[in-house]
């Protein structure tokens, strides 16, 4: 929890108080449309990606619930990617194992992250959109980015899942 402030009640809840920070690399989820229909966003800093999850990016990453029918995950590049080879955007457990490491985002290449590039995924493909897409989820998963190969020296991109709840 990124704020300035932070007190923690009787019953162990952590309360933050303050300005939040967009917090680099973890997604946060928010309500769209008819209240069925969420987004996961998260702002993807080549700087800040790994090889593989930071404990910070999976303690501060949104989860999408089991059950939720991922639509699409689209991909808006501010900034160049420079350095790297290719991105993943995958699910992680509750317990922070791997589920699937590319499954919102298999491979996008460098080539391809280029100033401008907006693209929206609805269904798998090469070097582009993961196994989850147009599927229902049959666990929670943690929404957490990593790099393949080597690292980026740069490199901004806002990336968007949206995905449907079922009808209680």
């Amino acid at each position: 929890m990124n704020k300035a402030s932070i007190w923690t009640n009787k019953d162990g809840l952590a309360v933050g108080f303050g300005p939040r920070k967009v917090e680099e690399n973890s997604a946060a989820v928010v309500v769209a449309g008819d209240g069925h229909e969420r987004l996961a966003v998260m702002k993807l800093v080549g700087t800040g990606l790994a090889a593989a999850p930071t404990a910070a990016q999976l303690a501060n990453t949104a989860v999408i619930p089991v059950g939720a029918q991922i639509k699409s995950v689209r991909v808006v590049v501010d900034e160049a990617f420079v350095g790297g080879t290719s991105v993943d955007l995958g699910g992680y457990t509750l317990a922070d194992a791997d589920q699937d490491e590319n499954g919102f985002i298999a491979a996008l290449l460098t080539a391809t992250l280029v100033s401008g590039y907006d693209e929206t995924y609805t269904a798998p493909a090469t070097n582009k959109g993961g196994a989850y897409i147009g599927t229902q989820l049959a666990a929670s998963v943690k929404v957490v980015p990593s790099y393949n190969t080597s690292g980026y020296t740069a490199g901004i991109a806002t990336v968007t899942i949206a995905f449907e709840m079922p009808a209680n």
